[in-house]
């Protein structure tokens, strides 16, 4: 199953977290990462076998900041809420953290919870959208007592669940399945998107569903989705917890092509090429830096995280089959609407020491549209 956790998010979250746990400018952040495919690297192929040149954006960071990051990495591609708790990655964090090793710890689960393990109940309304957000919340909770329980305590986040609603895979998905008729040959694309979809998903689209059933479907899927970032923005706020929205940041960036120092960055060299689904190196990078930047006006010593326009081109150049020329000045400058959604508390309750600053991790979760990239 393609993992609709997975995104672009990933830089992103190293950054900011680095920032959020500040110690000594000449000191490494030591972070714990509990997470799915955002965390989780890249596969080195992509679909079909060719080379996949995009990196997460943990790798990112251990590629050009790993003097000044140190990672804790216990993430796993398609990780569901309950899966640390049962698989022992919660018990390795809160180990490091009372050996102090770790100097803070990022959590983000729940998209697989809904996208692929209970898919098929929240869609068809068998499982209501406030159970599933309840199950949610409970392990969360649960992963961030026991990490909590040790002797010794460290700075934490909770990331809301990104709006995998939006991605042009699951858009697809949604516009071909009722034009299916069972018994009848399916749309080569739909058949493709359902490869990629759980099984149970796959056998309910072959026994046919009209689209009065898929526009249901969906608005059970999107109030499941905005049931369980409610309760996980409660609980990193009633925490104290930093605010890590990847549901809110989504929404700020519309489609378009970018500009890196005076290169032009087509869209489609935006998102990877070896799943049409992940972020590329690029946008990985571009997100961090918004994270950075955020961070650096609320004081923390992060400045020299912050990637510069050709220090991106140069990275992906190093890596990629589609060469970018490195332009204009060493720079770097932030979104000013990016900034003015980064001083927004959504839920309205008090804001965390860190603030919403951690929010800007939620800019790697920009839309996930599938590439279509041309190889060079």
């Amino acid at each position: 199953m393609l993992n609709l956790s997975s995104g672009r998010w990933f830089l992103v979250l190293v950054v900011a977290t680095a920032a959020l746990f500040a110690r000594p400018a000449d000191a490494q952040f030591r972070i714990g990462i509990l997470g799915d495919s955002i965390s989780a690297n890249y596969p080195t192929t992509g679909r079909g076998g060719p080379p996949n040149y995009d990196r997460s954006w943990v790798q990112i960071q251990q590629d050009i900041n790993g003097s000044a990051i140190q990672f804790n990495n216990q993430s796993v591609d398609g990780m569901e809420t309950p899966d640390p708790i049962s698989g022992g990655q919660v018990n390795n964090l809160r180990n490091a953290v009372g050996a102090g090793q770790l100097d803070g710890v990022g959590i983000e689960l729940g998209v697989d919870d809904i996208a692929s393990g209970h898919l098929v109940d929240v869609f068809t309304g068998a499982m209501s959208t406030q159970s599933i957000a309840n199950e949610i919340i409970t392990n969360l909770t649960t992963i961030c007592n026991t990490i909590e329980s040790g002797p010794r305590q460290v700075p934490m986040f909770v990331a809301t669940i990104p709006d995998f609603l939006q991605t042009t895979y699951f858009r697809d998905m949604m516009s071909l399945i009722p034009a299916y008729t069972p018994g009848e040959p399916m749309n080569p694309l739909l058949q493709q998107l359902l490869a990629e979809a759980p099984a149970q998903f796959r056998n309910l689209v072959e026994n046919g569903v009209s689209q009065a059933q898929v526009n249901a479907g969906v608005a059970n899927l999107s109030a499941a989705i905005l049931a369980a970032n409610h309760d996980i923005e409660l609980l990193d706020a009633q925490r104290n917890y930093g605010y890590v929205d990847l549901y809110g940041v989504l929404h700020i960036y519309g489609s378009g092509d970018v500009v890196l120092g005076s290169t032009p960055v087509p869209q489609d060299l935006l998102y990877s090429e070896y799943d049409d689904w992940h972020s590329s190196s690029i946008l990985s990078a571009m997100a961090s830096n918004v994270a950075i930047e955020a961070t650096v006006k609320e004081g923390f010593n992060t400045q020299g995280l912050i990637l510069s326009d050709q220090q991106i081109l140069s990275y992906w150049d190093s890596h990629a089959s589609v060469q970018l020329p490195v332009t204009g000045n060493d720079t770097y400058v932030i979104d000013s609407e990016m900034l003015n959604y980064l001083t927004t508390d959504p839920l309205a309750v008090p804001e965390p020491p860190i603030g919403v600053i951690v929010a800007a991790l939620a800019v790697c979760m920009l839309p996930l549209v599938r590439a279509r990239r041309m190889a060079a």
